[in-house]
């Protein structure tokens, strides 16, 4: 496997990822805190905020993929192999320090989307109950 790219670009797309999904797991964390508020005008300013930062971090992996491939561990071993060798062992370290956080970051960011979407299908499953009532409570015996 080849890169058709710009290693540094890759590097800094990287650390660009690092820093999305932190800003990422933080509107996630405001979604939810504006949820169990009930601010619809806020969670619907955080829906576009979180849509533009998903937008940019799949940009950047769209590009990694076209680069090299959609392979679990790609970028880590494409990082091993650019950074071989005794004279780059520091930044070796780094790149794969970066791409195991950059995992958990991406897990994070699930789990809280997840938590964020099983709130709002509650609350708007417990509206529908509350204004158009349960549909077996009037049903004859």
């Amino acid at each position: 496997m080849t890169v058709k790219g710009n290693p540094r670009q890759l590097v800094a797309d990287i650390v660009a990822d690092g820093v999305g999904y932190r800003k990422l797991a933080q509107l996630l964390d405001d979604q939810f805190a504006a949820a169990l508020r009930l601010d619809a005008a806020l969670l619907g300013q955080l829906a576009k905020t979180i849509a533009a930062e998903a937008d940019s971090i799949d940009a950047r992996r769209r590009h990694r993929v076209e680069l090299l491939g959609n392979a679990p561990g790609a970028v880590q071993a494409f990082g091993e192999r650019a950074l071989a060798g005794e004279r780059h062992t520091a930044q070796r370290k780094s790149f794969i320090a970066r791409c195991n956080e950059l995992n958990a970051l991406t897990a994070r960011c699930k789990a809280l989307g997840a938590r964020n979407g099983a709130l709002l299908a509650a609350q708007y499953e417990a509206m529908q109950r509350l204004m158009h009532g349960e549909r077996h409570v009037y049903v004859p015996a």
